[in-house]
């Protein structure tokens, strides 16, 4: 990623879901918001054979963050499933939210402020879907990572992780379910290096 080279413009996003959403700032603005974005994964084979970004082992150790794994497709186009990330960040202070793609790719990407309203994420998400993307606050207190249309990442301190997950989608029998989703799509055993990487911070009840 080069810092001289601005995120792209309006008139070249293909994503009709983000045309009227605000960006977060000026270029050099978005382009510091990427990188702040980046340090908080890591590039990595996916289940589907792309090359993406998960969350690293060492961002959520250092800040013990905890995860749980859900159906990235729901988080666009089932109804409520966003209700309890909104719920738990304005509780923590938040106005808004970031969002913005995380790909291998020497141009940055925008970087979009995002209301703290189901419309809103929901599109960020619909927008990205098949591709890779985290949804963050400015003060990098917890993430989502958005992992090729396949699963999502929730990822915080636990208390934060266990709010903001749909209702009842916490501990081991969710993620066994978005494992075989995934594995239906992709084939069997095609999840074996995310839940290694991810075994240390998982929340198993």
């Amino acid at each position: 990623m080069t810092a001289n080279r601005p995120p792209f413009l309006p008139g070249d996003a293909t994503f009709p879901a983000l045309d009227q959403m605000p960006r977060a700032g000026s270029a050099e603005q978005q382009i510091a918001l990427q990188l702040s974005a980046v340090e908080m994964v890591e590039p990595y084979r996916a289940p589907s054979g792309h090359p993406g970004m998960r969350l690293s082992n060492a961002w959520l150790g250092e800040h013990d963050w905890r995860i749980q794994m859900f159906f990235y497709r729901d988080l666009p186009w089932e109804p409520g499933r966003l209700r309890n990330l909104i719920s738990a960040a304005r509780r923590r202070g938040h106005a808004t939210l970031l969002g913005t793609p995380t790909s291998l790719t020497s141009r940055p990407g925008a970087v979009w402020r995002l209301a703290l309203e189901e419309d809103a994420i929901e599109r960020f998400f619909e927008a990205y879907y098949l591709s890779f993307n985290l949804l963050f606050p400015a003060d990098r207190s917890f993430a989502v990572n958005g992992n090729d249309g396949d699963f999502a990442v929730f990822a915080g301190p636990e208390a934060f992780v266990r709010e903001a997950v749909p209702d009842g989608a916490i501990g081991a029998e969710t993620t066994a379910e978005v494992v075989a989703e995934v594995e239906r799509e992709h084939g069997k055993g095609c999840m074996e290096g995310v839940l290694a990487h991810y075994a240390p911070f998982m929340i198993e009840g």
